[in-house]
């Protein structure tokens, strides 16, 4: 018989950030307003054009006038020669700031005007000298692209790019000019466009326009808004350019987001450098500070496996308002149903490295409570009683349960099933990455069901089974979003799950799982995955080119063994 399915449990997300990674070339072009128009060679002057009016400026606040003047004259004549072969350059932003510049400089070198100094901006000495940097946009961290070179350069007293600067202008500055962003004409993706903008400049490195807007010693304030940087983070800019602007590893080329650890990043690496007994304590401290946040008047009951008695599992955090024999009797169920699923557990088991901690709440007015406070979810769908959440940075695993009945009923699966929905959610949500709706919806039941084959609720699911594959008019739809009803969705994902299962086991199931992670766009990376938001966002293909690469089978196939499955039952 077809195991039979749940009602659908959409899946529940903490946000996810967004990495974007861009593409620089070695020489990118400023956007601009004409840039379509524009030849290779044309775009390289333009650029060189913007870096020598801006060195233009560090010349006249050195006071070296007859410089300046040459300067001023043969940039001059290259930018009219420039404007008459593109018909004018009119609305392009780089060639309005170079006009800028320009006329700045005129009007510095004109008869009896004052020189030009250097006057700190007076919110310089209110610069915060401790403190977090203000973020202004946390995404970061992809591999290394292009080829990758460590110089072992570093400026003084060991500043270097990487370490010093690049996380200040990638989480300062990259939402306004990275990204395709380019306020004011400035767009830093790499290195390699950061110093071919002449926003930095190496003959006159305090002059450069970067530390000087940086400094707040040029207007406008950078960054806008409220966001500070800290005097150490204008030092280390300001120290690194005077060293020479070099780039100590990396390619020139590669995105500046590549050299900034994300939080996940820096929170996976401080997790691996902690030994068990460490991870375990400090998993049971966060579940114990997420139980009281939830239910301030309630005094918890903890229990604790060790790793040995609940290997796949890391071991086992258990914490509820239920009695202590209440999570004895749950714990003795994950011990059993966690090896079911050890096929399809990631290298780390359920959850990643760690014992799994499981919440348990007895009402279902607890079980809401936890997630408004845990995840800020304040409305859970009155068909999800178990869910499970793992951040990618592995700081975190766990379960969420609602305490149902032992006995099943047709419209209860029972605690024991409940279980398995929940380490069901583990196992696929501990590999990242989007899993399609049938697989979420399906994997869960169709586990239960190897365990208990009379349970009613599940049973009673597996009824709409038939129903649903009547009106599946596409067999080639059959992986797509929206092809069922939701209330249907249970019933076909599990009877999927069951059809693989029979064709190649638990292992290849796995194998699948393994597949859908590695393709997950590099773009929506799963910072958090979390039963009851995660479902809602489909792959677009439903998982069929990862079926196609595991099993070899098609949509229509599939959909073909399925009729055949439910005919049989």
């Amino acid at each position: 018989m077809t195991p039979p399915m749940r009602p659908p449990r959409p899946r529940l997300l903490t946000a996810v950030a967004v990495l974007s990674v861009v593409a620089a070339m070695a020489l990118s072009p400023a956007p601009v307003a004409a840039q379509g128009e524009l030849t290779r060679e044309q775009r390289v002057e333009l650029v060189g054009l913007k870096r020598d009016a801006v060195r233009l400026g560090g010349l006249l606040r050195r006071g070296e006038t007859e410089d300046a003047k040459a300067m001023l004259a043969e940039v001059e004549a290259r930018f009219a020669k420039l404007k008459e072969a593109t018909g004018g350059l009119e609305g392009d932003r780089y060639a309005g700031l170079i006009e800028e510049d320009l006329a700045e400089a005129r009007t510095a070198l004109a008869p009896g005007a004052a020189p030009v100094e250097d006057e700190p901006h007076p919110e310089m000495d209110d610069m915060p000298v401790d403190g977090p940097a203000m973020n202004g946009n946390m995404a970061g961290g992809n591999a290394m692209a292009g080829g990758a070179m460590d110089t072992g350069d570093s400026g003084a007293g060991g500043i270097t790019f990487s370490k010093d600067v690049a996380p200040t202008l990638v989480n300062m500055c990259g939402r306004c000019h990275m990204n395709g962003q380019a306020r004011g004409g400035f767009e830093m993706n790499s290195y390699q466009e950061l110093m071919d903008s002449g926003y930095v400049d190496t003959d006159d490195p305090e002059g450069g326009r970067m530390i000087r807007l940086m400094g707040q010693i040029e207007q406008p304030k950078m960054p806008p808004g409220n966001a500070r940087i800290k005097r150490s983070q204008w030092t280390n800019a300001r120290d690194w350019a005077v060293a020479g602007a070099k780039l100590d590893k990396g390619n020139p080329s590669a995105p500046m987001r590549s050299l900034v650890p994300t939080a996940a990043q820096l929170a996976r690496a401080a997790m691996a450098k902690m030994s068990d007994g460490e991870l375990a304590a400090a998993r049971l401290e966060r579940a114990n500070e997420l139980f009281k946040k939830a239910l301030r008047r309630s005094t918890p009951t903890v229990v604790q496996v060790p790793d040995s008695a609940s290997p796949v599992t890391g071991g086992l955090i258990l914490i509820g308002n239920v009695d202590e024999a209440r999570l004895n009797q749950i714990a003795d169920w994950i011990k059993k149903d966690a090896e079911r699923l050890e096929p399809l557990a990631g290298e780390d088991g359920l959850g990643g490295r760690g014992p799994l901690t499981v919440f348990v709440m007895k009402s279902r007015f607890d079980y809401q409570e936890f997630h408004a406070a845990a995840s800020g979810l304040f409305e859970v769908p009155a068909s999800v009683t178990a869910d499970a959440t793992v951040p990618d940075d592995g700081s975190d695993a766990y379960i969420a349960l609602q305490d149902l009945r032992d006995d099943a009923t047709q419209s209860d699966p029972g605690m024991r099933a409940n279980v398995i929905f929940g380490l069901s959610e583990a196992a696929m949500a501990g590999r990242g990455g989007d899993v399609p709706a049938w697989l979420s919806a399906g994997l869960g039941p169709a586990i239960a069901f190897d365990v208990d084959s009379q349970n009613p609720a599940l049973r009673a699911m597996s009824d709409r089974l038939p129903g649903a594959l009547s009106r599946l008019s596409k067999p080639d739809e059959l992986l797509m979003p929206g092809t069922f009803a939701p209330e249907e969705m249970p019933a076909v994902g599990a009877a999927m799950v069951s059809v693989l299962r029979k064709n190649g086991g638990d292992k290849k199931l796995g194998q699948l799982l393994n597949v859908m992670a590695a393709s997950a766009p590099a773009e929506e990376p799963a910072m958090m995955m979390n039963a009851m938001r995660r479902g809602n966002r489909n792959r677009g293909d439903g998982g069929a080119a990862a079926l196609l690469q595991v099993y070899g089978a098609t949509p229509a196939q599939l959909a073909a063994r399925l009729v055949a499955a439910a005919r049989g039952r």
